[in-house]
């Protein structure tokens, strides 16, 4: 089977890849293999690999491949590839695609689409929406007022991933109490965003000292692991394409429209992609598909993950 996710909203792309990826598992409790690869940083022989290899012992398997739409060569040869029918239909065999945005326009990836068996595209919602969403999302959980959740949207801006970090931590403080205004202003909600970034820029600068002891004093805040693991790999992504771009010798200004970042993050993210080699930004690729395996399957626990993660980036 070939199932596609992908849009510009990846937190609720993520959650499903995540409802999935348990489904999988619960169903093929033993006897199946599961592997995640990110295409930007592979080639076409390293995927057919990881479909095409197997034990004798497993029956079925899951491969998630994210961001194939990131890797031109990749991308081709792929809906290209033959073997790539053989999934189509196969309830056993299942490829999840994974983009951080919408491919219903690219040109390349028809082919792809065209193969599907499923495909559901998550795009950004609107402020009323994203409300409605988390209300739904935390209804059977701990329950938070749609009042309250509408009040985190507005202070979060909009950002899916950090509402879900602030409703999580402001959850946590709680202890199962009625959560009000007051709430939200003794956890600061809103806060963490600025704190955040301060941790992620001495991870990549190799500060690891400052590193640890901000993420040491972001658990003790409530800090959602899962929403720290996932700013490191954003800062990893921006900084292959940031390096691709100079290796091509786009300026700074281009190379903000062409990635759709802020000219600021731009030009900070320059100042140290020279830290970065290929070979690295490869390897570190696939510590985070490793790790993540690793943590949504129960073998290490998701604040280690995130750990090893930032001491990998920071060595």
């Amino acid at each position: 089977m070939i199932i596609l996710l992908h849009g510009k909203d990846t937190f609720r792309s993520r959650q499903k890849l995540k409802e999935l990826e348990v489904a999988y598992q619960q169903k093929h409790k033993t006897g199946f293999s599961f592997e995640k690869i990110d295409g930007f940083s592979t080639d076409m022989k390293q995927v057919k690999n990881a479909l095409q290899s197997g034990s004798l012992f497993d029956s079925s398997k899951l491969v998630v491949l994210e961001n194939v739409s990131a890797n031109a060569g990749l991308k081709g040869e792929f809906a290209d590839w033959q073997g790539l029918r053989s999934f189509k239909g196969d309830k056993d065999n299942t490829i999840i695609l994974f983009e951080n945005s919408s491919v219903e326009k690219d040109k390349d990836y028809k082919k792809i689409i065209a193969l599907a068996d499923k495909k559901q595209e998550f795009k950004e919602l609107g402020v009323a929406e994203t409300a409605r969403w988390f209300f739904a999302y935390y209804a059977n959980r701990s329950p938070v007022s749609l009042d309250i959740i509408k009040e985190v949207v507005s202070l979060c801006r909009g950002d899916m991933w950090f509402i879900y970090n602030e409703l999580n931590k402001i959850r946590a403080y709680s202890h199962g109490r009625k959560i009000t205004k007051k709430t939200l202003d003794a956890v600061s909600v809103g806060g963490a965003e600025a704190q955040i970034f301060p941790t992620i820029d001495a991870i990549f600068r190799g500060d690891t000292n400052k590193a640890f002891y901000n993420l040491l004093l972001q658990w003790r805040a409530g800090e959602a692991p899962e929403y720290v693991f996932y700013m490191i790999v954003r800062q990893l992504k921006i900084i292959a394409q940031v390096k691709e771009q100079k290796d091509l010798g786009v300026s700074p200004d281009l190379i903000a429209k062409k990635i759709g970042e802020h000219p600021f993050v731009v030009k900070k993210t320059l100042s140290i992609v020279g830290l970065f080699s290929w070979p690295k930004i490869k390897d570190l690729y696939s510590r985070v598909g490793s790790l993540d395996v690793k943590s949504k399957t129960g073998q290490i626990d998701v604040y280690l993950s995130c750990e090893l993660l930032s001491a990998a980036v920071a060595s």
